[in-house]
């Protein structure tokens, strides 16, 4: 009896260390497996056994690690389904499946008889989370049965090892995901570059193409001083769909400010599209309120849905400082009067271009004294921001009146 207790004693200590070794083991599941079977198969003094895992596609037990089984038997039994064979019970059971001292049957497994001439010492499940996510399975010739200390003793190692394997799971999972995460955040990046190479090119086309649609000079008229200057508001706005235009029409001159919403390359076409139909009209000799009605006709038609456009178009008979003027949509020309120091709005004469099919924008009339100023823009001006506060039409009034505001 005192041999039994201190055999057991030793093997009760065999076993915390077997646990021992098995969790501070890498996270590698098949070095944690290996060394589990290996310390098992030491103090339950038998050189055969194999750890069967879960494969979750199948719900079939899979033999991952083994020693000295024969090749018959891997072939055979590598591979049973729930309740199949001493694995499959311990699976489907959840508890230790085993022949004790007083077993009544000769052999508790026939297929390890007939493929190996051994028999199963005992199939333990490896729990975890009330599931069995594995079997530990060892074998000995059939004269070797197991006492109820063993039996405990195999219970808890596999109950510990599938806490192990547990966490070799999560870790693996875990450095799976963070390999696919990676590999992702190389593609995004990869993508971002290409991108903005994309966008860079579209930009320098654009850009390109707007420096096209602004006048290389400007018109010399005896009497009057013109000036004009394009200037973006941000960095991201430097390509957009923003243009001005000076049309020689006989003796007198056309003056056009157009705006198209949004930015890019299908923007800066279409302010092309719409300084060249303004053109060709004007060059008929066409009224401003005739020009601004075809040119929404054209755009209505040939623009995408989403797109719109102003634009304010002035024909100026330099000789009688007369100016007619049709403005559809666009902010407001400012005239400077300098008899009376006060500025009048050239208001609205029509929505914005391209929204609806048919356009009436009646035109209007001004005349330019000596000293008056006429200042035509367009929206960016006025809602360019420092400091989060709008520069604003008013200050842009006082600024043309030589009442310069600080922002």
């Amino acid at each position: 009896m005192a041999k039994d207790i201190e055999r057991a004693r030793k093997q009760e200590l065999a076993i915390h260390k077997i646990i021992a070794d098995t969790v501070s083991q890498p996270l590698d599941l098949d070095k944690l497996l290996d060394t589990a079977l290996e310390k098992i198969m030491e103090v339950m003094n038998v050189d055969t056994g194999g750890i069967f895992l879960l494969e979750p596609e199948t719900g079939q037990y899979v033999l991952r690690r083994h020693s000295n089984l024969t090749e018959q038997f891997i072939q055979e039994m590598g591979r049973v389904s729930l309740g199949e064979g001493c694995t499959g019970t311990a699976a489907k059971t959840g508890e230790i499946y085993c022949a004790f001292a007083m077993a009544e049957r000769e052999y508790l497994c026939e297929d390890a008889e007939r493929l190996m001439g051994i028999d199963c010492l005992a199939a333990a499940p490896i729990m975890v989370a009330g599931r069995a996510v594995g079997v530990i399975e060892l074998f000995a010739p059939s004269a070797r049965r197991i006492s109820d200390i063993e039996a405990d003793m195999i219970t808890t190692i596999g109950n510990q090892i599938g806490i192990a394997i547990e966490n070799t799971r999560l870790y693996q999972e875990t450095k799976q995901n963070v390999t696919k995460l990676s590999k992702l955040k190389n593609q995004l990046e990869q993508t971002n570059t290409t991108l903005r190479r994309h966008l860079d090119h579209e930009a320098y086309i654009a850009e390109t193409l707007q420096k096209g649609l602004l006048p290389l000079e400007l018109p010399k008229l005896e009497g009057y001083e013109i000036a004009a200057r394009y200037i973006s508001a941000t960095k991201e706005a430097s390509v957009g769909g923003d243009f001005y235009d000076f049309i020689p029409v006989e003796k007198n001159v056309a003056i056009v400010v157009g705006d198209i919403s949004g930015s890019g390359i299908e923007t800066t076409t279409m302010s092309s599209m719409l300084k060249n139909t303004t053109r060709a009209f004007a060059l008929e000799d066409a009224t401003p309120s005739d020009v601004i009605n075809r040119a929404n006709n054209v755009l209505f038609k040939e623009a995408p849905p989403e797109k719109f456009a102003t634009a304010f178009y002035a024909l100026l008979e330099p000789e009688k400082g007369k100016i007619a003027y049709a403005n559809a949509g666009h902010p407001s020309a400012l005239l400077a009067k300098r008899d009376t120091n006060v500025i009048e709005e050239l208001p609205q004469c029509s929505p914005a271009l391209a929204i609806t099919e048919s356009l009436d924008c009646a035109q209007r009339e001004i005349t330019l004294n000596s000293g008056d100023v006429l200042t035509i823009f367009t929206d960016g001006l006025i809602e360019v921001r420092k400091n989060k506060t709008f520069f604003g039409l008013e200050r842009l009034k006082d600024e043309i009146l030589g009442q310069p505001s600080i922002i």
